[in-house]
């Protein structure tokens, strides 16, 4: 089902007031940010699909789709969900299920009745600076990203990174990230070592991803970068991230610098038999 295609921030706008306009509540996994929309939007790679009571989203990525929904229940989700995915069968469907461990377990299992398997799961780490500045350690290395780096950097990102569950941007969100400096590479002899990238949301600061060549690890390019992150971002209130709850040595790197776990997960699920393949990163 190729559904229609969405050609406005309105056109999603109209589907979350349908479904509120019923009113017998809102449930969703489309945390819109209207900037990254808008980029899928310009790029034709969003429709919808309306069904009873729950509009589904499809955006296309790499050789699979995300599916988003807003629907009025949980029960009213389920059903349409079945009849969604009836006319969908050979579709590969990838889905975010983001909230608390018992809210995720609950719709997921809508999904999981469904045809859909448990792929993989995040958590969220956060930090809070430090109240006492801090300086960046001092390395002629790292600098931010120049327009040139940005095809090296999504090269390594869609090589080492996982498609289904890591989230990869489009080439135009890196180039925006680049724009305001927030992506920094690490260069030594001409050669990049490593990088590090992190958005700002308000008050709070969103690392995004944090990589090391594995040809170059043990020199402390990590350790440099994320020192240059914690320098740029100290006024933030808290600094947030990601990690696969498999990961146990990224979860360990973390705590090390002070991010603890919070009670928010991301269930990522498949509609076929994939096996999640840890990456190198």
């Amino acid at each position: 089902m190729k559904g229609n295609r969405v050609n406005s921030i309105d056109d999603l706008m109209l589907s979350f007031k349908r479904i509120r306009d019923m009113g017998e509540g809102f449930i969703t996994n489309f945390f819109l940010n209207p900037f990254v929309a808008s980029i899928w939007i310009k790029h034709h790679l969003i429709t919808k699909v309306s069904m009873n009571k729950t509009d589904f989203f499809q955006r296309s990525d790499h050789n699979f789709k995300h599916i988003y929904y807003c629907s009025a229940s949980k029960n009213a989700l389920s059903s349409d969900l079945y009849d969604f995915m009836k006319k969908n069968k050979d579709d590969l469907f990838v889905i975010d299920i983001i909230g608390s461990t018992v809210s995720t377990n609950e719709v997921a299992d809508l999904f999981l009745s469904n045809g859909f398997n448990s792929y993989t799961s995040l958590v969220r780490m956060t930090r809070k600076p430090p109240e006492s500045s801090i300086t960046a350690d001092i390395d002629n290395g790292i600098m931010e990203a120049r327009e040139s780096d940005i095809v090296h950097v999504n090269k390594l990102l869609t090589s080492y990174f996982d498609l289904y569950s890591e989230q990869l941007p489009h080439i135009d969100e890196l180039e925006a990230w680049r724009a305001k400096g927030n992506i920094l590479v690490y260069k030594s002899q001409n050669i990049s070592k490593g990088f590090i990238i992190f958005e700002d949301f308000g008050y709070s600061s969103y690392l995004r991803y944090w990589f090391v060549n594995p040809h170059y690890r043990n020199q402390k390019v990590g350790s440099k970068l994320m020192s240059s992150f914690f320098f740029r971002t100290q006024k933030s209130t808290r600094q947030l991230f990601w990690v696969n709850r498999e990961n146990h040595n990224a979860i360990k790197r973390y705590l090390h610098y002070g991010f603890l776990p919070e009670d928010l997960v991301d269930l990522i699920l498949i509609n076929k038999q994939i096996q999640y393949e840890k990456r190198n990163n």
